[in-house]
C-alpha cells in the first residue's frame, strides 16, 4: 500500500476508555533464534517452550535477567537534499536497538553469551516486557555483548554483560506487540 492511501487512524491511548492492557515499562528479556530459521509463533507458554526445544535452526533461546533494558527512540535514516525530487527530507527506514545488562551469569552463560557477537552473523529476536507481552520479530538484527562487568563489593549491581540488539527496520513501523500476556515467560530456561 502507498503511503499517500493510507488511512487516517487514531490510537485510542487512554486506558480507563479503552479498557486496554497498557504494554510493560521495562525490556527484562530477549528470545534469540537464527535468522536461516522459519519464525515461530508466539501466542502462550506452550508455544514458547515449543520453540526452545526445537533444534538446528527452529531452536529459540532465551536471554533472560535483562537489567536496565531500554529501547531508546529510533534512529531515522533519512534522504534530503538532492536525493529527494523538490529538496526536503524523507524518512527512509529506522535503526531500533535494545540495551541493556545480562545480570545473573552462570560460567556457561558467559561463554554462550559470547558466541553471539562472536559469530557475526545476522539473528531474529523478540523482546518481552515486565508485563509478559512479548514484541517482534526484529529480522537481520545484530546482538552485541561487552565484558563481564565486576561493579566491586559494596555495589548492589550484580556482575553482569553490556548488551546491544540492533536491527533496520523493514519500513518505518515496528514489530507488533501481543495483545495477550504470556504469564510465566519469565521463569523460562533454555533446553
Amino acid at each position: 500500500m502507498a503511503a499517500c492511501t493510507l488511512p487516517l487512524v487514531l490510537p485510542d491511548n487512554d486506558p480507563c476508555l479503552s479498557g486496554a492492557a497498557v504494554i510493560g515499562k521495562q525490556v527484562v528479556g530477549l528470545l534469540i533464534q537464527d535468522q536461516a530459521g522459519t519464525a515461530p509463533t508466539f501466542t502462550d507458554l506452550a508455544s514458547v517452550q515449543s520453540a526452545l526445544t526445537a533444534t538446528g535452526t527452529a531452536q529459540v533461546f532465551i536471554l533472560p535477567n535483562l537489567s536496565d533494558g531500554l529501547v531508546p527512540a529510533a534512529t531515522d535514516e533519512t534522504l534530503t537534499g538532492n536525493a529527494v525530487p523538490y529538496g526536503g527530507t524523507i524518512t527512509t527506514g529506522r535503526i531500533h536497538t535494545v540495551t541493556g545488562r545480562l545480570v545473573y551469569l552462570a560460567p556457561a552463560a558467559v561463554a554462550a553469551a559470547d558466541q553471539f557477537t562472536a559469530r557475526q552473523t545476522p539473528v531474529r529476536y523478540w523482546l518481552y516486557d515486565d508485563q509478559n507481552r512479548i514484541q517482534g520479530p526484529f529480522e537481520n538484527a545484530t546482538i552485541n555483548l561487552g565484558v563481564l562487568e565486576r561493579q566491586g563489593i559494596g555495589n548492589a549491581a550484580q556482575p553482569g554483560k553490556a548488551l546491544t540488539a540492533s536491527t533496520r527496520l523493514l519500513g518505518l513501523a515496528e514489530p507488533l506487540i501481543s495483545t495477550t500476556t504470556i504469564a510465566g515467560i519469565n521463569a523460562l530456561r533454555n533446553a
